[in-house]
């Protein structure tokens, strides 16, 4: 069982890590649901950068959910 990392302001928290091909999350701060993005923002930062090789990236995008930001 592979653990994934999600860090937060000042705290973390962990989920069974995705064994799907590539991809990159939108994750809720209250329930910590988790929404798969479809494009990789990486594909804009490569146009970019021509003297740096990227070994492996990691793009998360925290906030709240729609049933979450109703409660808040």
């Amino acid at each position: 069982m592979i653990l994934d990392e999600l860090k937060s302001v000042g705290s973390a928290k962990y989920r069974l890590a995705c064994e799907i091909e590539h991809h990159h999350h939108l994750i809720c701060l209250r329930c910590g649901s988790t929404v798969v993005l479809d494009k990789c923002p990486m594909a804009d930062v490569l146009a970019t950068i021509d003297d740096f090789t990227i070994i492996n990236h990691r793009f998360e995008v925290y906030g709240h959910c729609t049933s979450c930001a109703q409660v808040l």
